[in-house]
């Protein structure tokens, strides 16, 4: 039976071997060494080389090693013991000693899994298949290694081993950024949101200064000791983070010390808190507008009471006037002021009750006048007045 292969993996996958190929003419001897090589990657389909020179005692790494391991070049170093000190303790021994017989001509090839050690306590598991190139005469010149990375048995995973597969799966699927980062303001690891939250691919954002990831006024009121200022004792506190193209926008964040290999590392863990800010922002402007109502409430309910008391005012007031227009028939003279009085006390009444109307909410009475005539009412009331 034969099995259906995806266009766009088989281009890939050709894409890989055509840069490590252009790599491998490059660096190998002669064509002989390079046609082995390109045989060695078809037979194996792996991209992850490397050419140890024994002449020069350098080891030259392809592209396709460097992404494997997720490292960059400078990090692992030129020499089969640079190599090693990523690989882990039970495994460092076994993997030098196996190299050393092959340079030695012990044997002819290697076949040997290693776990690797690497940055933010991420591990891989590695298939090393090496064999030594050899001159004319038959002595040593390389020692050609295919790394590929495979799934380790259940029994090659201890305690240790599982528990760091299964922080490292919380590290990833977080729902907050996680960075490490040593005391130098450089990022050791971080998982993926942080480079989705921060907008960097992973590579670029650990080549990334720390300070690059905080607001200008921070870096320069922090200065050296802006990784320290994190250090919260288990407390968060809230700063201005910085994405790559600039834009600030609120974070909350703490960081915990944490010593590996002798080097003081801290592990910043954060979250963007824009969403509350905004919260904060609406819930501090509602406040505002429901103290107002309350302090026109409490004015309505002030009017109220005034305009009840007016009215009691006003009706009696109105009373008075009514008997004084009774007993006055005979002084004509008096009537009209009388009567100017009574409409002044009827205006005034009118609007302690639109008062009363404001303070109880009720619907306004809409009623009709007579324009001139309220003017004229008026002038005739000044006219008493002046």
């Amino acid at each position: 039976m034969t099995q259906a292969t995806d266009p766009e993996s088989t281009r890939q996958q050709h894409s890989d071997t055509d840069e490590t190929a252009a790599w491998a003419g490059d660096v190998l001897r002669d064509d002989a060494d390079h046609c082995r090589l390109l045989q060695l990657m078809q037979d194996y389909e792996v991209s992850g080389l490397m050419r140890w020179d024994l002449t020069e005692d350098r080891i030259v790494y392809s592209p396709g090693l460097l992404e494997l391991l997720d490292l960059p070049l400078k990090k692992l170093g030129p020499t089969i013991h640079d190599l090693a000190k990523w690989v882990a303790e039970e495994d460092r021994m076994k993997l030098i000693d196996r190299l050393e017989r092959l340079r030695m001509g012990r044997e002819r090839t290697v076949n040997v899994r290693a776990r690797f050690d690497l940055p933010g306590s991420r591990f891989t598991w590695l298939q090393i298949r090496a064999s030594v190139a050899e001159d004319n005469e038959g002595n040593p010149l390389d020692i050609l290694g295919l790394f590929e990375e495979v799934r380790p048995a259940a029994s090659e995973l201890d305690t240790e081993d599982a528990a760091g597969e299964l922080l490292r799966t919380i590290f990833e699927n977080s729902l907050d950024v996680i960075l490490l980062v040593d005391l130098e303001g450089n990022i050791l690891d971080c998982n993926t949101l942080a480079c989705r939250q921060f907008g960097y691919e992973r590579d670029d954002l650990l080549e990334t200064p720390f300070s690059d990831l905080v607001s200008p006024s921070m870096v320069e009121e922090m200065g050296s000791s802006l990784v320290e200022a994190f250090l919260t004792g288990g407390s968060s506190m809230e700063y201005e983070a910085r994405l790559k193209d600039g834009t600030l926008f609120p974070i909350e964040a703490a960081g915990v010390m944490n010593v590996v290999d002798g080097i003081p590392q801290v592990l910043l863990n954060m979250r963007d808190i824009s969403h509350r800010k905004q919260w904060e922002r609406d819930r501090e402007h509602f406040l505002e507008s429901l103290g107002l109502m309350q302090r026109f409430e409490s004015i309505g309910a002030v009017a109220g009471g005034l305009a009840h008391q007016f009215n009691n005012i006003f009706g009696g007031l109105l009373g008075h006037v009514e008997l004084l227009q009774m007993k006055a028939k005979q002084y004509p003279e008096l009537q009209d002021t009388l009567d100017m009085m009574a409409d002044t006390i009827d205006q005034a009444s009118g609007i302690t009750g639109q008062l009363s109307a404001y303070s109880s909410r009720s619907e306004p009475e809409i009623r009709k006048i007579h324009l001139a005539r309220l003017l004229q009412s008026m002038h005739s009331l000044l006219d008493a007045v002046s």
